[in-house]
């Protein structure tokens, strides 16, 4: 279910778990580009621990990550598929 595979996605983000260099490249288009982020020193913004608590609380960089996570169009089908 997709709330299994938001926990799943924070814990291995706390962890550092799957950030290779494609991630952290996408995670910085994304934070040089949105003016939130502006005043934040880009490395410590890529921090594991940063990381997973931005994935918690930034609506945008959630949706980010799980639309390039190809696990996550099939979790969202199997969803539609248990619900109706």
């Amino acid at each position: 279910m997709i709330e299994n595979t938001l926990i799943r996605t924070e814990i291995a983000l706390r962890r550092g778990w799957g950030v290779n260099d494609a991630f952290i490249n996408m995670c910085t288009l994304y934070f040089m580009s949105n003016p939130v982020y502006q005043n934040f020193e880009l490395n410590s913004l890529l921090k594991p621990e940063a990381l997973s608590l931005l994935f918690q609380y930034d609506d945008y960089l959630l949706a980010l990550i799980l639309v390039n996570n190809p696990d996550t169009i099939t979790v969202i089908i199997n969803d539609l598929v248990t619900l109706y």
